[in-house]
């Protein structure tokens, strides 16, 4: 039997307000094509040929987890899909329809957000690097990492139309005053958009690999937006001993 079948899930507390409508969402790092070679010596960047943790790993290999890709999403039955360094080659496009944002250096699609066009109508997209909505000073932070986020702006057709912002995004790994950078700009222009909708109540959907450290504490930006003690960003800030 497949592995994730055997998954043990974390269960959260439900929410007191009643839920009208549930959706299902998987995100996460597929790890792409170019970056999983089990040989450094095939590999395209110094970066990734230290990564000694991929030597003799075949199974790492793209043609080998294309399959197992594919049919671990098909088994989750997701009405939306967030990948990060992404192969749309593992992507069901039977069921998916889905938008790209390209890598302009590496030339291959970095972020993928994928959705059930039976359940969703995608009205509009955009992706934003996080150096152009930086400031001078904020820029020299970021040191020209080419990161970004990818905003899709949904309609639920099951649940009369309404809308809902699905964000994708991927943050640098290797240094921490980068990723924290990136990281509060992204909840900035989160909250300009949440700001742009007046009093409609539209959710706003964060997903993406965030290279976040459940060891080390980060400080959370000020932001119209609420995250409950079950989300990434609040894990993420809260120090391995509280």
């Amino acid at each position: 039997e497949p592995f994730y079948k055997k998954r043990e899930w974390k269960v959260f507390e439900q929410p007191k307000s009643p839920i009208t409508s549930h959706v299902k969402i998987i995100s996460y790092n597929m790890l792409m094509s170019n970056l999983a070679k089990s040989s450094a010596k095939e590999t395209r960047t110094k970066e990734v040929a230290s990564w000694n943790h991929l030597e003799d790993t075949p199974e790492i290999e793209f043609p080998y987890r294309k399959q197992l890709l594919y049919n671990e999403i098909i088994h989750y039955d997701a009405d939306i899909l967030c990948f990060q360094e992404s192969e749309t080659r593992a992507i069901p496009t039977i069921k998916y329809e889905f938008i790209e944002s390209f890598n302009s250096v590496k030339g291959q699609a970095s972020l993928v957000t994928a959705y059930n066009p039976e359940r969703f109508e995608l009205i509009e997209h955009a992706t934003t690097t996080f150096h152009s909505i930086a400031s001078m000073k904020e820029a020299i932070t970021l040191a020209g990492k080419n990161h970004r986020f990818l905003v899709c702006y949904l309609e639920d057709k099951l649940n009369d139309n309404k809308p809902i912002i699905v964000v994708n995004t991927h943050l640098y790994w290797a240094d921490t005053k980068v990723r924290t950078m990136q990281f509060n700009l992204l909840i900035r222009e989160m909250d300009k958009i949440k700001g742009d909708q007046g009093n409609e109540k539209i959710p706003i959907l964060i997903c993406g690999d965030f290279n976040m450290n459940l060891k080390k504490s980060v400080k959370l930006p000020k932001s119209k937006i609420k995250a409950n003690k079950y989300d990434n960003f609040q894990l993420a800030s809260r120090n391995n001993s509280g």
